[in-house]
């Protein structure tokens, strides 16, 4: 139907898959719980193609579709946003920001194969944030440094390669 859109709501969702060496497992931090029908097929195959269980999804639409939180990106359930991955093996929150003289908690490889995955199924646009490691500045692969995304990865500028194929 024009004008409408079809939502999932990732709570329904297994939060862990595991069939051979094919995986995922992920974790929501959010009350933006749906996210578009095209769309989750699209991050199944990227958390998949990945492999990583530790992902934690912080949100994408509301149940209307709509976005909350504060944000105004957020609509109809194709931009979400994820923490970043930590390589320390636990799912809490990672601050870039905050990482100058500390130890460094972002796993940048797994990142990097997150961010692939995620733009071959289709996110085309990708926020973050720069950070410093050892004095030198950094800004993951396919993505633009944005304010207050120092904290999460935003999704955006969804364009799955979808054929519609009609009998």
């Amino acid at each position: 139907m024009e004008g409408s859109v079809r939502l999932i709501d990732l709570r329904k969702v297994h939060k862990k898959y595991k069939l051979g060496n094919v995986s995922y497992g992920f974790t929501l931090n959010t009350s933006r719980y749906y996210i578009g029908d095209v769309a989750l097929a699209s991050l199944f195959g990227a958390m998949l193609e990945a492999g990583y269980d530790d992902v934690v999804c912080n949100g994408f639409s509301d149940h209307l579709g709509h976005s909350v939180g504060g944000s105004s990106s957020h609509v109809n359930g194709t931009n979400g946003d994820f923490r970043y991955l930590r390589n320390d093996g636990t799912v809490g929150p990672l601050h870039l920001a905050e990482a100058e003289g500390k130890p460094h908690l972002l796993d940048e490889e797994r990142q990097a194969v997150f961010i692939e995955a995620l733009y071959r199924f289709g996110w085309k646009s990708m926020l973050s944030y720069r950070y410093v490691i050892d004095g030198k500045e950094k800004l993951l692969k396919r993505t633009r440094h944005f304010r207050n995304h120092h904290h999460h990865l935003h999704l955006q500028g969804y364009a799955p390669l979808v054929e519609d194929i009609h009998d």
